[in-house]
């Protein structure tokens, strides 16, 4: 795109002086014309320019990205009918797979229990949650996982880190996010964010958008992750909305916290309890509880951001909704089958998608390389487990 652009400039301006050589400075006219056209060039070459800094690492034909600025150009063009005052251009955005990596092999909260239940030697686990573990590591693998696993997984999350207080349980979150991600080299599980949604983000931001996380991951897992990452700079931890597990004071005991009151001598630990996983229609209520208004714009990657999306375009402003399609098998683990059935359902609701094989160009930060290794069977996976218990 830079090649393209220089040489646009060059041609404009060789032009210009072109003209100003055959027509002399006979008069205030003519020399006004050269002038005005090499200022509409440089015009024209800072607007593309600053088009390739906004959509960092997005292809340049990108229907996406041209249906992106278009909206953004409606929403905050006071002359347009679609405008929108800067305090209602709300945006949620899905974690998992639309800002950060999902397939690498599976979410980073999964990733992490399995690494508590089964790795974690100072940790010592139900027999039951032992089991989860195994079969999560087992479906890590194979890249498959049981139906009922998101269910199961929700549940021991809560129970994993019961007794924990919020500082131990953040230091434990920053030390496993520094463990290379599985399937890649030049990644940990910390820094898998996808580069052009990043740039996205930004964009958006200094368009006067405010954005909001709205995540089935555990929102004390989210924060520790965004704080300091680039992505944090434009979603800040107070606009992050996750799956809830409940908090208690350490001397509380089996008292409600409507009748005990917090100490000097206390700090919050988790209960062990889940009180909400944010995914489907609990997305749309938890949006309703927290801002207050309906988005503007919502983006996500699967069925359970359908809900939020629906929400989204039932704003009276004119909402819009896009969904990334996890389509690239080269730089990222893909899912061609969840892919395409999600494009249906999309084509179907009147929701836009985003390639992230045609409209990327790249998706992690330079140097990351995706591994490709024969995929275990599940007798192999199976013996591994039982060998690791």
């Amino acid at each position: 795109m830079k090649k393209s652009i220089l040489k646009a400039t060059a041609s404009v301006l060789s032009a210009a002086m072109l003209l100003t050589a055959c027509t002399g400075n006979t008069g205030s006219g003519t020399s006004q014309t050269s002038n005005e056209t090499v200022e509409s060039s440089a015009a024209v070459t800072a607007d593309a320019s600053e088009s390739a800094k906004d959509f960092e690492y997005w292809a340049e034909d990108s229907e996406a990205m041209k249906s992106l600025k278009e909206f953004v150009a409606r929403v905050t063009d006071e002359g347009s009918s679609g405008y929108v005052p800067p305090e209602d251009r709300i945006v949620t955005i899905d974690f998992d797979g639309t800002l950060f990596g999902e397939l690498y092999p599976t979410y980073f909260e999964w990733a992490l229990l399995e690494y508590r239940l089964v790795e974690d030697e100072s940790y010592t686990p139900s027999e039951e949650m032992r089991k989860f573990g195994l079969e999560l590591r087992e479906g890590m693998n194979n890249r498959h996982f049981a139906e009922d696993a998101e269910k199961y997984q929700a549940r021991y999350s809560a129970e994993a880190f019961k007794d924990m207080t919020l500082d131990e349980y953040k230091d434990y979150v920053r030390e496993f996010m520094s463990h290379d991600a599985e399937g890649f080299e030049g990644l940990t599980y910390g820094d898998a964010f996808y580069m052009p949604m990043i740039s996205l983000c930004k964009y958006l931001a200094e368009n006067d958008f405010k954005l909001y996380i709205c995540s089935g991951t555990g929102r004390q897992a989210l924060r520790v992750i965004m704080e300091n990452a680039e992505l944090g700079k434009y979603i800040p931890c107070e606009q992050i909305i996750g799956t809830s597990n409940a908090m208690v004071a350490d001397n509380q005991g089996e008292e409600d916290g409507y009748e005990y009151s917090y100490t000097e001598d206390d700090a919050l630990i988790f209960s062990g309890r889940l009180i909400s996983k944010n995914v489907k229609t609990n997305k749309v209520t938890a949006i309703t509880e927290e801002i207050g208004k309906k988005p503007i714009l919502a983006l996500g990657n699967s069925s359970g951001d359908l809900a939020m999306c629906e929400y989204a375009t039932q704003n009276s402003y004119g909402g819009e909704a896009y969904l990334l399609l996890c389509d690239n098998l080269e730089q990222d683990y893909g899912n061609l089958d969840k892919a395409n059935s999600l494009k249906e359902k999309c084509d179907k609701m009147g929701f836009h998608t985003i390639s992230m094989e045609k409209d990327f160009t790249q998706i992690y930060k330079d140097g990351v390389k995706k591994v490709d290794s024969a995929e275990k069977t599940s007798e192999e996976a199976s013996q591994e487990a039982t060998e690791n218990a």
